[in-house]
């Protein structure tokens, strides 16, 4: 068992009668650093930690937050939630999750194993490359920073209705800013790329679409309104879905403020348009074993 996950059952084994107690525990390592112009422009290094407990009693949750994992600092934070508790409005939409019935559930493909070796170097050099690739493009083109970042996170679950769980991720992701100028006319290109570790990065293809990008929309003109096909980029297109994705919640649809709400098996979009709400999708930028709800 990790020490993260006995802590956080140690949270939940103060519950009470009429209670329930959810512990949420992570510890990251976070590591970022931008470049402007071949230099270092800002560079950090965290590693922070914390617990985040939910009680339930009688409809009502009570939320706290401690970066205190001592025996102490989490029974503080129990008490804490219980007390918030009392001031909150019944909501019977909220609950606990059962406990699994065949044990936790396993990525196993969350982690590059080089990633935790990597020195800061490594790391400052990537940023530095990546920052030249993108001015060597065209002569056009400047820079207005990139970035190279990434984090080692390990997250713990336990809850008095038998939920226990960890696990462990690694996450590094990278982006250029790119600006083209040309005569009097300036215009902007962004690309960025994510994966487990940075031997999953491509430099080179983001320093490329970022110049690209913003090489494309020099001596672009406004053209006459009408209605027309449109192509989105991906970025944009994702944006646009990122609007809807908030009427697909769990809590928008059961509290019926989704416009979704009651439509399952009816077709509620053009057919060309697929969605898929897969959280342990393997190699989805945000897979994990479960959400921060257990």
């Amino acid at each position: 068992m990790s020490e993260l996950l006995d802590l956080a059952r140690r949270a939940t084994e103060t519950v009470r009668e009429h209670e329930e107690i959810e512990a949420f525990l992570t510890h990251e390592r976070e590591f970022q650093v931008k470049v402007y112009e071949g230099e270092i422009d800002s560079l950090s290094s965290a590693e922070p930690r914390g617990a985040g407990i939910r009680v339930l009693r009688d409809g009502r949750v009570g939320f706290s937050y401690t970066t205190d994992l001592t025996n102490h600092g989490l029974r503080a934070a129990v008490d804490s939630a219980r007390e918030n508790s009392n001031y909150a409005t019944p909501d019977d939409a909220v609950a606990l999750a059962p406990a699994w019935t065949e044990g936790p559930p396993e990525l196993t493909e969350l982690i590059d194993p080089a990633q935790t070796d990597l020195s800061p170097e490594k790391k400052i050099e990537f940023a530095i490359e990546l920052e030249g690739m993108t001015r060597s493009i065209d002569r056009r083109i400047r820079t207005e920073e990139a970035l190279y970042s990434d984090s080692a996170t390990e997250v713990a679950i336990a809850t008095s209705t038998g939920v226990a769980g960890s696990y462990r991720r690694s996450d590094a992701w990278c982006y250029t800013v790119a600006i083209a100028e040309e005569r009097d006319e300036t215009e902007i290109g962004f690309e960025f790329d994510l994966a487990r570790g940075i031997a999953g990065l491509d430099a080179e293809a983001v320093a490329r679409h970022a110049a690209e990008k913003a090489l494309s929309i020099l001596g672009a003109t406004k053209i006459p309104s009408r209605r027309m096909p449109v192509i989105f980029d991906p970025y944009v297109a994702g944006q646009f879905l990122g609007v809807l994705g908030v009427a697909l919640t769990g809590e928008a649809v059961q509290k019926g403020r989704s416009l979704f709400a009651g439509k399952i098996g009816q077709q509620v979009a053009d057919p060309k348009v697929t969605m898929v709400d897969d959280g342990r999708a393997a190699g989805g930028p945000a897979a994990a074993p479960w959400d921060a709800e257990g």
